[in-house]
């Protein structure tokens, strides 16, 4: 009798055990696709600080009134999904974003679009990321380059922080790249970006970064094809 009482016992507190691992998992499941569904209202808020950047290089107001257009068309969801601290760093770049472009100022909005799309990156949930962080950072120091590029005189010394980041996030993500030749594009574009610096020799910078950006999306195809 007490044999068989131990047993049903044991049999218990195996089946509780099993429920709640499978609970567990089903929460971890449930964490990572919340943490996807995040990270797609980032990303795709942050694409619009691409496109103003590149429309404010160009001089290119109506660019940076649609791409303002875009990114309010999705502000109240990334709000919704990003850490508060990168969301208040978020709301200042933007409003500074505005005024300048109500004041004509195409060298503030240059200068700030990069720094509102690096901010929406860092606030991605590393967990239910396909592609590491370190690429679309990457991403950043190419526009930041020809942003400090553009406005006169050139501060070095702002360049010069930004390759040194760009070495440090390759750095992080280096192994994982399986494809030699791309691993070896990456090296040339960073230690060009940084070279340049040295030098400062903003024709130099300017090539570096544009390769950078070039590389930036082989990187994220690979990244995306391996999962």
């Amino acid at each position: 009798m007490k044999k068989n009482t131990v047993l049903i016992t044991v049999i218990a507190v195996l089946g509780f055990l099993s429920i709640g691992d499978v609970t567990a998992q089903g929460a971890k499941q449930k964490s990572r696709t919340g943490s996807v569904a995040s990270n797609e209202i980032i990303l795709a808020a942050s694409s619009p600080f691409e496109d103003m950047t590149e429309a404010a290089l160009a001089a290119d107001k109506k660019g940076i009134e649609r791409a303002l257009r875009a990114y309010d068309a999705v502000a109240g969801k990334v709000e919704g999904v990003l850490p508060a601290a990168k969301r208040d760093e978020l709301r200042v770049l933007v409003a500074d974003i505005r005024r300048a472009k109500n004041q004509g100022s195409l060298d503030a909005i240059v200068l700030k679009a990069p720094e509102a799309y690096r901010t929406l990156i860092e606030g991605l949930d590393r967990g239910g990321l396909k592609v590491p962080m370190e690429v679309s950072l990457l991403d950043y120091t190419g526009f930041r380059f020809l942003a400090l590029l553009h406005v006169q005189p050139v501060d070095w010394r702002l360049l010069q922080g930004a390759g040194g980041q760009a070495q440090k996030n390759w750095a992080a993500i280096k192994a994982k790249v399986t494809n030699s030749g791309l691993r070896d594009a990456v090296d040339v574009a960073v230690a060009g970006m940084n070279r340049a610096c040295a030098l400062k020799n903003a024709d130099m910078a300017f090539l570096a970064a544009q390769v950078d950006l070039a590389i930036v999306d082989l990187l994220e195809a690979g990244f995306e094809s391996t999962h």
